[in-house]
């Protein structure tokens, strides 16, 4: 994975890549999200956008959704990778990048910094 996608993202040189690939990833299928607007996107969507497998971006909405960056629109679609609809993920109204609180600090939640 490349890690120069967001140049902005300032971690040490020493910080575990597991780490570095981690804030990229949730970083990336934030803006996916962002870009889809209204329209929403599925885990599937996603993964296919951003060739990430679908288990990642399960476990990265799953932690946006955690932290109120995302939110279930109530809307379901159907894919042939499942047998189920798939959630339909959009931005929260009081969303921001997850990057952004490196820069701006955390909000005042009980959730732990990204």
């Amino acid at each position: 994975m490349n890690n120069n996608c967001f140049p902005y993202i300032i971690l040490s040189p020493d910080a575990p890549d597991r780490m570095r690939n981690t804030v990229t990833m949730r970083e990336q299928i934030y803006r996916a999200i962002l870009r889809c607007g209204s329209f929403g996107a599925t885990f599937i969507e996603l993964a296919e956008m951003l060739d990430f497998s679908h288990d990642i971006v399960q476990l990265r909405t799953s932690e946006l959704h955690g932290r109120a960056r995302i939110i279930d629109s109530g809307r379901r679609r159907l894919h042939s990778f499942c047998d189920q609809p798939a959630i339909v993920w959009v931005l929260s109204l009081n969303s921001h990048s997850p990057v952004s609180e490196a820069f701006y600090g955390k909000e005042e939640a009980t959730q732990p910094a990204i």
